[in-house]
């Protein structure tokens, strides 16, 4: 049964769920009221909307049966690639190989697995909610109709290498063809189809908003592709995330460093593009905040995976200063570039309440909260008395929007509530704030390292795939910049 104008809503009897084809996860019941204002829908159309929806059976997620593994897809529920565990009795469900290598450490006490293959198993997976309601199932897609082809094709030319049709030169001489340089075979730019494809069916629904959180992956298809479409350095920053992704998902496998090769080309293409027409006056700003955008998340993941080779030197660079300006560049046009800092929070308040149908705090942020309070007279106990009283009213600054944006982080468990609030807090600190950073200032530094062990750190909690491990490399960064300080062994006290 279909609801809502343009069909937006998808009720399943089998499993008695009210799913949301835009946003292709399934609603809470008690969050419905607050989902339908979210998509604009207002008064009269939407009682009309919750009266129709009052007579359905819409059971609580705890209760809502998995299919089995041999189901095909959910319409209207999102497919993302994932990993079944292959210990006899087990067949755990993980996104990420990541997870999977961690599950198999934890549960089954087996660490630094030399053949992952044979102990997990790439599958597509669905979950009819998200949030802290997150539960995976397996699903077997329809074979489609090229595939079907494809496979024919492929069988066929098996049995004519069988029946020695083709000889093994043959086929050699048909591969050197692929590779031969101007050939005018299409497989260079089915390569890169295969990467924008991953982008629009998968990546783009795993990055956060510029705009509205809750609409992430709309913002990616239907603002940010056709903006790629135009522009060849979008294109190739939307590109070189898709490889990385594709390369995260793949780790065990060789194709892993295919994609990091190519998540490395792109970014140059990018940066290298971008430094040829950022001098252009009349750039539009629309294009310079996407463009903004896409190279805070390659920084992100120049943090996570080191090893991808990622080249954003033509930006900013890689250190800690750089990224905490490419995140307050991205916190100050979350709204719009006319926006006061003063203002985001608040913004981001309005613009994430309607997001929590799916939240119940998953970790409580009294203690952070406590901690936060008190680190003002930790700091003078360990400091001594401040040189310069500026400073002191800055630091103070800082330590009050830090524990505003940690209340707005933790009021969800969605990844998008929790990068904008990390977003926000360098955005809304004072100027004197960074340059009080810049500058190695040790109290600036213990106020850095608490937004990254609880804002940087929430967001890789909420299954951030581009920060994944940034925290602890950052932490390690701000660490051994204090330890060479003179007081470095006490200083380190004050570190969450």
């Amino acid at each position: 049964m279909k609801l809502g104008p343009g069909d937006v809503l998808r009720y399943d009897a089998r499993y008695r769920v009210l799913i949301c084809r835009e946003c292709q996860y399934a609603i809470q019941k008690n969050a419905i009221q607050s989902h339908l204002l979210r998509h604009k829908i207002y008064r009269g159309e939407r009682r009309a909307l919750l009266a129709a929806i009052a007579e359905l059976d819409i059971v609580d997620p705890d209760d809502v049966p998995l299919p089995p593994s041999v189901s095909p897809p959910i319409d209207g529920i999102s497919i993302v690639a994932g990993y079944r565990c292959l210990v006899s009795g087990c067949g755990h469900l993980c996104a990420s190989s990541k997870r999977m290598k961690s599950h198999h450490s934890e549960s089954h006490g087996q660490g630094n697995l030399p053949d992952f293959d044979s102990l997990a198993q790439e599958v597509k997976l669905q979950t009819f909610f998200r949030g802290n309601k997150l539960r995976y199932f397996e699903v077997t897609p329809l074979p489609t109709r090229s595939s079907a082809i494809n496979a024919g094709n492929h069988a066929q030319k098996a049995r004519e290498r069988e029946q020695g049709n083709h000889t093994d030169q043959t086929v050699h001489d048909d591969e050197e063809s692929v590779r031969a340089p101007g050939s005018h075979v299409l497989t260079p730019d089915l390569e890169t189809l295969r990467y924008f494809y991953h982008f629009t069916t998968e990546t783009s629904s795993t990055l956060p908003s510029m705009d509205n959180p809750n609409n992430s992956q709309n913002y990616w298809t239907g603002q940010i592709i056709p903006l790629a479409l135009q522009h060849q350095y979008i294109m190739s920053g939307l590109l070189a995330i898709s490889a990385c992704h594709l390369a995260t998902s793949e780790q065990a496998s060789s194709a892993s460093t295919v994609h990091r090769e190519r998540s490395a080309q792109f970014s140059l293409q990018l940066f290298s593009a971008w430094e040829k027409s950022k001098h252009n006056l009349s750039m539009p700003n629309h294009i310079e905040k996407t463009r903004m955008q896409l190279a805070c998340i390659l920084e992100c993941l120049c943090w996570a995976y080191p090893e991808f080779g990622l080249d954003v030197s033509a930006a900013k660079g890689t250190e800690l200063v750089s990224i905490i300006e490419t995140m307050r560049e991205f916190g100050c046009r979350l709204v719009s570039s006319h926006t006061a800092p003063q203002r985001i929070l608040g913004s981001l308040a309005i613009s994430t309440s309607l997001s929590l149908e799916n939240s119940v705090v998953s970790c409580p942020t009294d203690k952070r909260l406590d901690e936060l309070h008190d680190l003002p007279s930790r700091m003078a106990e360990v400091l001594g008395k401040p040189k310069s009283v500026h400073d002191v009213l800055v630091t103070l600054d800082a330590i009050s929007v830090l524990s505003k944006c940690c209340e707005l982080a933790y009021s969800s468990d969605e990844m998008h509530v929790a990068w904008q609030s990390m977003v926000a807090w360098p955005a809304m600190v004072p100027e004197h704030f960074h340059n009080m950073v810049s500058g190695h200032s040790t109290p600036a530094l213990v106020v850095v390292a608490h937004w990254v062990a609880f804002l940087v750190q929430r967001v890789e909690d909420c299954e951030c795939w581009f920060l994944d491990g940034a925290a602890d490399k950052m932490l390690r960064v701000i660490r051994n910049q204090v330890v060479n300080s003179q007081d470095g062994p006490e200083i380190l006290r004050l570190f969450p």
